[in-house]
């Protein structure tokens, strides 16, 4: 394990998975692929294909003991417990795909109109701690993870950002080489959100070249802990309405995806885990 940065922490991980691993996930990912979606913030457009132009899909969570084994390992590095995994989500990049620099928490200052997302993350009380983003093939010309944010040994930017989120070369980058991970983090020690961990995916650039890798989310309190029926509604928001009978979600930020245009853009896993928040049942 090298270190390649301390502020985002950021930790570089050689030979994280076999080979064999890496052709299991893409085998299991190759035909279930769709486009990649992300989170709508206030105040920008739905359609922002234009900042993540790779395809994405999800592993059931536990699906197999090959699964769960993966799932664990990830786990183990960050010592944090099992219940505060998401799924692990596979991507895609071809030739001139990317991801433009974000950043893998949700900011409650982002979604004061959408109280979907602010009971997903308890108004900023559970978020993304860290992420393990695993490398399953490696890439002859980019297709780096670049944090244009990044302090160097000095404690100062590398390059100061100039506000470009797709300037893959200011700041740090890890390159893509199959078989390793990179984990860092999205909070400080002392709880606090860390802007410093913004980063995205670079466009893999040779003629024939093609990116895939995988993210494992993990909280900083468990994902499975029944949170949207044992809290109490927060005043001036409408409590979740219950389920018909055999209509559930199966996992606990359905609502957030859905409010975020995941039941068209991943409509497969969200058919199979979200069928009340996508209308389903």
């Amino acid at each position: 394990m090298t270190t390649a940065s301390l502020r985002p922490l950021v930790l570089v991980l050689s030979g994280f998975l076999s080979d064999g691993e890496c052709d299991f996930i893409k085998s299991y990912a190759a035909s279930r692929m769709v486009p990649s979606g992300l989170a709508v913030m206030d105040g920008t457009r739905g359609d922002q294909s234009d900042v993540r132009t790779s395809t994405q899909t999800f592993m059931q969570r536990g699906g197999s003991p090959r699964i769960r084994a993966l799932e664990e390992r990830a786990h183990n590095l960050t010592r944090l417990p099992y219940d505060n995994g998401e799924n692990i989500q596979v991507v895609r990049y071809e030739k001139g795909q990317k991801y433009g620099a974000h950043r893998d928490f949700f900011n409650p200052n982002d979604y004061h109109r959408q109280p979907s997302m602010l009971r997903s993350v308890e108004y900023g009380a559970r978020n993304r701690l860290a992420t393990v983003f695993w490398y399953l093939q490696s890439v002859d010309e980019g297709g780096e993870t670049f944090f244009p944010r990044a302090l160097n040994e000095e404690g100062r930017e590398y390059n100061p950002w100039n506000g470009d989120h797709e300037d893959c070369y200011r700041g740090l980058s890890v390159p893509p080489v199959r078989g390793n991970a990179v984990l860092f983090y999205s909070m400080v020690p002392d709880g606090r959100l860390d802007e410093r961990s913004l980063h995205g995916g670079c466009k893999p650039r040779s003629e024939k070249a093609e990116k895939w890798g995988a993210n494992q989310w993990i909280w900083n309190h468990p994902q499975r802990s029944g949170y949207f029926t044992k809290t109490p509604p927060r005043r001036g928001l409408k409590a979740r309405r219950p389920s018909a009978a055999g209509c559930a979600d199966e996992e606990e930020h359905c609502e957030a995806w859905a409010a975020g245009g995941e039941c068209d853009k991943n409509s497969g896993f969200m058919a199979r885990s979200c069928r009340a928040s996508c209308g389903l049942c």
